[in-house]
């Protein structure tokens, strides 16, 4: 997963040209999604269960030798209980800010489809973000 929202690109752009500064305010909140979002629509996020946004804490960014990219990821395991019937298409990355700001956001590699009452678990360094 990894497309950066328009107004992220606008922050790292102005952040580039040293007319801004962006920085995240931490920590980070990962958004599961059942209908994809796009760089100026957020999606649909996840209703019902115990579902609650987790906490995601990022790894240091490592060169993925395939595309020869580098990207960050989840340095621990994620898991949620008792998630609502449904799948599970995308996600997003938000900080933690009064406003929440989307850094990120893209498809799952493969759908999770859960029936109600199931958990949803996400391995370390299996919710990955590129800049690109």
């Amino acid at each position: 997963m990894s497309a950066l929202p328009n107004l992220a690109e606008q922050r790292v752009a102005n952040w580039l040209a040293g007319v801004a500064t962006t920085a995240p305010v931490l920590p980070y909140k990962l958004v599961l999604l059942t209908v994809l979002g796009s760089d100026t629509a957020f999606g649909t996020e996840v209703v019902g269960g115990s579902y609650a946004r987790p906490t995601l804490t990022l790894a240091v960014a490592a060169l993925d030798a395939v595309d020869d990219d580098y990207y960050v990821g989840n340095s621990a395991l994620v898991r949620i209980e008792n998630m609502p019937a449904g799948d599970i298409v995308g996600a997003a990355l938000l900080d933690s800010a009064a406003t929440p700001f989307r850094w990120f956001h893209g498809p799952l590699a493969t759908t999770r489809t859960l029936l109600a009452g199931d958990p949803v678990e996400f391995a370390a360094n299996t919710i990955t973000f590129k800049l690109r």
